[in-house]
């Protein structure tokens, strides 16, 4: 629903402007789907942050009843083509597998400390939450 109001408001001159960023949860959604939603949204569109864990059940459930198409929640990031594609979008990404316990669905969304201190913790690395330059050029 997200991806389809941000390629709804790219064709009608683009997001609000208090929308800057956008943070995808363990989205249902297939890979290819998803980058042909980002495209559509256009460059205009808000920056993204995908929070996926590999060990999401309730994708892989999801996963079965789409006939066998793997979740953009569910995947691994470093693997390709989905490394290289979410890099062209200039996609963050948040890979909650490693923070243990054991139903990582719920982990995604209900430990925010895990996930805060995630972003602290690429913010301290130097990645940057402030506009992305080559956006702006592009406005």
């Amino acid at each position: 629903m997200t991806l389809d109001a941000l390629r709804n408001r790219a064709q009608h001159g683009g997001p609000p402007s208090k929308l800057k960023n956008v943070a995808l949860v363990a989205p249902d959604i297939g890979f290819d789907e998803f980058i042909s939603q980002i495209s559509a949204a256009g460059p205009l569109r808000p920056r993204i942050g995908l929070f996926l864990s590999q060990d999401d059940v309730a994708l892989k459930i999801s996963r079965s009843l789409a006939g066998g198409t793997a979740r953009l929640g569910e995947f691994n990031p470093q693997d390709e083509p989905y490394r290289s594609a979410l890099a062209q979008q200039k996609i963050a990404v948040f890979d909650l597998t490693h923070l243990g316990g054991d139903d990582a669905h719920s982990r995604a969304f209900e430990d925010v400390t895990s996930v805060m201190g995630m972003i602290r913790q690429r913010l301290a690395q130097g990645q940057q939450l402030g506009e992305d330059a080559s956006r702006m050029a592009s406005r």
